[in-house]
């Protein structure tokens, strides 16, 4: 098997932990996020991405999270995960669009808001901001043609 066919898991693919209780949003997102050479974990809610993420807070290279869910906001999972692992890349996605609720999730460490609906553009360019901060070398480069290609 031709190991740069795109499509095809890289071994340093980033790994992402994705928290939402829409159970056809999660697989849309992952089946997205997939295609693009990405690692997906699911949660659907908040409680089960704590424990995912407690229990090694350094293997996930990105969490995106909704801010809409039942027993605990996605702020609120946020702020958690902070407390677990300072640097942790996190991105939120919400309906809510008013500067204060965006303004409040930058404030808890939060790295990117992205408004809802979420387009794919708008998603892998948040996903881009977000992971910024790494060196430039440690990108997978085939997936930032295969966007430009796209885009």
């Amino acid at each position: 098997m031709n190991s740069s066919r795109p499509g095809t898991l890289q071994p340093e693919a980033k790994h992402i932990l994705l928290v939402d209780d829409d159970a056809a949003c999660r697989k849309v997102l992952q089946a997205l996020l997939e295609s693009f050479g990405y690692r997906v974990t699911l949660a659907s809610d908040g409680s089960t991405a704590l424990v995912l993420f407690s229990t090694n807070p350094d293997y996930y290279d990105l969490v995106i999270l909704d801010q809409e869910m039942p027993t605990m906001s996605g702020t609120a999972v946020a702020q958690q995960l902070i407390s677990l692992r300072p640097a942790a890349a996190i991105m939120l996605y919400t309906g809510s669009g008013d500067n204060r609720s965006v303004m409040t999730a930058r404030a808890i460490g939060i790295r990117e808001v992205v408004l809802k609906p979420l387009t794919i553009w708008n998603l892998l360019g948040a996903i881009d901001r977000t992971l910024e901060s790494e060196p430039a070398a440690t990108r997978d480069v085939s997936r930032q043609r295969h966007l430009r290609l796209v885009l």
